[in-house]
């Protein structure tokens, strides 16, 4: 049997003026090693986890800026609130000291 049946061959370049040939097994003509198998698969659900992990991590970001959102929008009508009271009592005061000094 000759040594390109048995061995694929990879060529390997580190450096320009290193250049190494690495023979390595052929790979089994029947199927994949059972490691294969088994890395294949472990990979697969460990990417299926990372695509369901980005997926909780982008819907919990979204509900975290629509949190921000109303917070802010709820911030700005107390403030608004907070105002028109504050507005409404120097109202009510000034008309309250002019009815009095009318009196006297």
């Amino acid at each position: 049997m000759s040594l390109t049946k048995k061995y694929k061959t990879h060529v390997a370049i580190n450096n320009l003026s290193d250049v190494r040939i690495c023979e390595f097994p052929a790979p089994h003509t029947t199927g994949p090693p059972l490691q294969v198998d088994i890395l294949q698969k472990t990979t697969g659900m460990y990417e299926q986890d990372k695509r369901s992990l980005q997926q909780e991590l982008e819907t919990r970001e979204q509900r975290l800026q629509r949190e921000l959102s109303e917070r802010r929008r709820m911030e700005q009508r107390m403030q608004g609130m907070v105002t028109d009271t504050k507005l409404k009592w120097e109202k009510e005061c000034v008309s309250g000291i002019t009815a009095s000094n009318r009196i006297v």
